[in-house]
């Protein structure tokens, strides 16, 4: 009959405890990823009664250079007519020592790879996927495609609410008691600060933007440390500069369309479409005809799939489609 793994198991594992048969058990348990957040959710909870001592690698290494240049002589007896040698007894410490050391540098290798999992919980969305996701202190996060948000495992809500987001995401924050602050942060030094409640932010590589719905937030950049304050209604796009552009009074419905897989093109060209095409679904594009680049279209369309995005736009706009090594050919009829 096949054992169940529960938390007393995984703190008897932390611990140094767990027999070989738990510990095979833990393995096969682990390679399912749905099981990972239980597993850190509990060593959470485990490191919080257990404080552990992190090894100082640089430390150990200095020691271990200082014992090879002054290698201790003691010599050791053996069979043969008990015949000082030196010789084998720093041969054997020198042994001890190198593989003292070796174990403190995988164990520091060990802390180096897995670290960003250790300290950071990820949540993450393939292309084409929605995800909506509930933090620790109730705020709703819906994702988009090709997007990550992440925020500190151990310290998410100790002070501040901080999170990193790339791509693109709606943000419903819960307000705490306590007033803390709820940051988003973007890879391009973008900060928004919450004073409100419903907001999307967007950060990708061809630029951020910020649309608020409800509430009011406050955003800085890099280049910009004061901060300016946005309205239900508004827009901000934040150029590679760091400079804002602002736009009031906006139907921010539109923006928030991909939630139900439609897309809301008001005027939109083909090259912003093929770059949406790319971010959202991670497909090639290419435009055959440059003066295609520059057409514009207006409209609501429904799609999940890279493919049908671009069969109803094409025949709106009387476009030819093929596929050429996973590649799609745009050009005029």
């Amino acid at each position: 009959m096949k054992t169940e793994l529960t938390k007393d198991i995984i703190f008897m594992f932390l611990s140094g405890n767990a027999n070989p048969l738990q510990r095979k058990l833990i393995e096969e348990w682990l390679q399912d990823e749905r099981n990972r957040e239980q597993y850190y959710d509990w060593l959470e909870e485990w490191e919080e009664k257990h404080p552990q001592f992190i090894p100082d690698t640089n430390s150990a290494f200095e020691k271990l250079v200082t014992r090879a240049s002054n290698p201790d002589t003691e010599t050791i007896s053996t069979n043969y007519n008990s015949i000082q040698s030196p010789f084998v007894s720093y041969s054997r410490k020198r042994t001890s020592w190198w593989v003292a050391a070796s174990v403190v540098a995988l164990l520091g290798i060990g802390i180096f790879w897995q670290r960003e999992a250790i300290l950071n919980k990820t949540y993450q969305t393939s292309y084409g996927q929605i995800k909506k996701v509930e933090l620790e202190d109730g705020t709703i996060v819906t994702l988009n495609a090709n997007s990550q948000l992440q925020h500190s495992r151990f310290f998410f809500g100790k002070d501040n609410r901080e999170v990193l987001l790339k791509g693109e995401a709606e943000f419903s924050v819960t307000h705490t008691p306590d007033h803390k602050r709820f940051i988003v942060k973007t890879p391009d030094n973008l900060e928004v600060e919450v004073l409100g409640t419903e907001f999307v932010v967007f950060s990708r590589q061809r630029g951020s933007k910020v649309i608020l719905n409800k509430g009011k937030v406050q955003l800085r950049t890099a280049t910009i440390h004061k901060p300016v304050v946005i309205h239900p209604g508004d827009v901000v796009t934040v150029d590679p500069k760091g400079s804002f552009r602002l736009q009031q009074k906006q139907e921010v419905q539109q923006y928030t369309s991909w939630k139900d897989h439609r897309f809301v093109f008001n005027r939109t060209s083909v090259e912003e479409l093929v770059q949406l095409l790319s971010e959202n679904f991670g497909v090639s594009v290419q435009i055959t005809d440059s003066t295609l680049a520059s057409r514009k279209i207006t409209g609501t369309f429904q799609a999940e799939s890279a493919q049908e995005l671009l069969y109803v736009v094409s025949q709106a706009m009387d476009l030819n489609v093929q596929v050429q090594k996973n590649t799609f050919l745009l050009s005029p009829q």
